[in-house]
């Protein structure tokens, strides 16, 4: 049973009609019976039940979620506040240390869902010390139909993309009105994404919006 608010009914009664859903969700329950998967299943949704439909401002799309241990929480980037910042998250860490001077003082990134981000990402659970292990079980399917049913309800929502597959995602999306892209804030690619003020980018779209800025360093 997946538990989301309420604001999230249509989405998800449209989806279960569909039978590539139904297919994903025998998927996950194979490979959660057969190997070691993350987040823990009954998280595998959990962004849904975190925010409403109608509070999103920002959608910052990840891969797919934390591979290690006790890690992934069901949404993008975050991760439980028991275990030291990941590399990704410590370099966008230095990011917005540098756009505002302070960074937060946790590693859930809760404060940034309740202000309307949508942390999600493209493929929401993975195998154990495997990433991307779980593409083409349906995830890519559900993403579209999601990110393209949050852009019919609100067109001005600002779509964050970093690294090649969040870019590459892009054409299976309507039209996004507010876009920011960039490399991806992994170590692999920190010299390309460093400097860029992404965050201070975002916050002058919303300003544009007539919206609060987002903020990141609390």
């Amino acid at each position: 049973m997946i538990k989301y608010d309420n604001s999230w009914n249509e989405f998800f009664e449209n989806e279960y009609k569909k039978s590539y859903f139904n297919n994903l969700l025998k998927n996950i329950e194979k490979e959660y019976k057969d190997n070691l998967c993350f987040p823990k299943q009954e998280n595998i949704f959990k962004i849904f039940s975190l925010i409403k439909l109608n509070d999103i401002k920002v959608v910052i799309l990840g891969q797919d979620p934390y591979h290690n241990e006790g890690q992934a929480l069901g949404y993008a980037f975050g991760v439980d506040n028991n275990f030291k910042t990941p590399p990704s998250l410590k370099n966008i860490y230095k990011e917005i240390n540098k756009e505002y001077g302070s960074f937060p003082k946790t590693n859930d990134l809760v404060s940034w869902i309740k202000q309307g981000v949508f942390l999600y990402n493209i493929v929401n659970t993975v195998r154990k010390n495997t990433p991307t292990s779980h593409y083409n079980l349906g995830w890519e399917q559900f993403s579209e139909n999601l990110l393209n049913y949050i852009i019919e309800k609100n067109s001005d929502i600002i779509f964050v993309l970093w690294g090649n597959k969040a870019k590459s995602f892009k054409k299976n999306l309507l039209k996004i009105n507010n876009l920011v892209e960039g490399a991806h804030p992994s170590p692999f690619s920190y010299h390309l994404f460093k400097d860029q003020n992404f965050f201070i980018k975002i916050n002058s779209l919303l300003a544009k919006q007539g919206k609060n800025g987002i903020k990141w360093h609390k």
